[in-house]
């Protein structure tokens, strides 16, 4: 593994300036727990690539809604699952489930509270409403996860590779998703700072950001597989307990969420039968994903949904190939490809750039072998990538019931 962030810290000319740099970083360094400090002018680098992602975002919305007259601006923050998110930050989840039926019986049960406590709390200390709290904690999850993203890259490469990493996830084609009511930055933010944890092995910290993570989303279970590989390991060559503290931390958010779902309907399995019966979620051990796949290779602008699909399926599959190529520690390999699997053997979800933006692992190779010109046309394609899923998913949105088309 490459040099870490103290080594790097220590190109810092003076004792004095390698001080102020300690203390202008130590809260970013208590997050994650670790020892050291790293410079504030990368941070400001990539929160400055990050802002500049986000103003695209905003014209491509501002745009977009004009395709939508019947949409507001504020409307497009809370479009698709954004509406699901919102009223499970606005209200409890619902004490009985709704008769079976494709979304006409959906309920906010299908949406993990980890992200709406957080918008809740944030729209209870702060002069905004429901939608403004959301859209805040949104951004402010992304730039988080940007900046521990840099921090991962960092530690396991050197920073230019980080660098090119957090552009790389500023402008990723799923990075629309941080200016909506989604969860997925939040999620980032737990995985981020769990997989710094890991590759520190500080165990309980790990299994805290994992459970955090799975309170979160439901594909967030891949840190449990994450902490499981690198603890497990770790136990028994130091013969050692104490490591296994994070594999049996991770699973908590998840099963606490059921365990409340379980109180509040009757049944701990609340949630996965919502996904069954109301969104018509299911695993089909991937057959969606290969019809679609197929029919993307056959005719790739059918549709929408078959071009996206084919996209994000030959995305995993090349990101997949670049991945086990590249000398990683196998916790990140673990959870990005625990994701890419999770994604592509569901019956509705399937591939699609936001699902495979938490799997950011799979972009390090790109950035480690992506340099100068070359790059920069790989990020404006990125960016170019991102404003057109961003306008689609405004422009293609029905409300619930309306139809069956399927975002990105």
């Amino acid at each position: 593994m490459s040099r870490s962030l103290v080594a790097q810290t220590d190109t810092v000319s003076t004792p004095r300036a390698r001080g102020v740099h300690e203390r202008s970083s130590a809260a970013l360094d208590a997050i994650v727990a670790l020892p050291g400090a790293a410079r504030v002018v990368p941070y400001a680098s990539v929160l400055a690539t990050y802002l500049a992602s986000r103003l695209l975002m905003a014209v491509v919305a501002a745009f977009a809604a004009l395709a939508r007259p019947d949409l507001t601006f504020r409307d497009t923050i809370t479009i698709w699952d954004g509406l699901w998110y919102r009223l499970a930050a606005e209200t409890d989840y619902p004490a009985k489930l709704k008769v079976p039926g494709v979304l006409s019986g959906a309920t906010s049960s299908s949406f993990f509270p980890g992200y709406p406590l957080l918008v809740r709390a944030a729209h209870r200390v702060l002069p905004v409403d429901v939608v403004g709290a959301g859209l805040l904690v949104s951004l402010g999850c992304g730039a988080a996860a940007v900046c521990l993203i840099w921090r991962l890259t960092a530690l396991v490469t050197d920073e230019d590779v980080a660098h090119r990493m957090a552009a790389l996830m500023s402008f990723a084609p799923g990075s629309f998703v941080f200016s909506l009511m989604y969860a997925e930055g939040l999620m980032m933010v737990a995985a981020a700072a769990c997989l710094i944890a890991l590759v520190r092995e500080r165990w309980l910290l790990a299994g805290v950001f994992a459970a955090v993570g799975t309170a979160t989303r439901p594909n967030a279970i891949a840190l449990c597989a994450a902490c499981a590989v690198a603890a497990v390991p770790a136990a028994v060559r130091r013969r050692d307990l104490r490591p296994l503290i994070a594999p049996l931390l991770s699973p908590l958010g998840l099963l606490a969420f059921f365990a409340y779902l379980r109180l509040r309907t009757g049944n701990f399995f609340a949630w996965s039968e919502n996904e069954h019966y109301a969104f018509g979620e299911r695993v089909d051990y991937g057959e969606t994903t290969l019809r679609a796949s197929w029919r993307f290779f056959q005719h790739p602008f059918e549709s929408p949904y078959i071009f996206i699909t084919g996209l994000s399926v030959l995305a995993i599959a090349a990101g997949t190939a670049l991945l086990l190529r590249t000398r990683l520690p196998l916790a990140l390999k673990t959870y990005a490809l625990t994701v890419a699997l999770l994604v592509t053997v569901t019956h509705i979800v399937g591939p699609r750039p936001r699902f495979l933006l938490v799997a950011f692992p799979l972009a390090i190779p790109l950035a480690l072998r992506c340099r100068g010109k070359f790059f920069f046309t790989v990020l404006a394609s990125s960016a170019v990538l991102m404003a057109l899923a961003g306008a689609y998913y405004i422009v293609f949105f029905i409300l619930p019931g309306d139809g069956n088309v399927v975002p990105p």
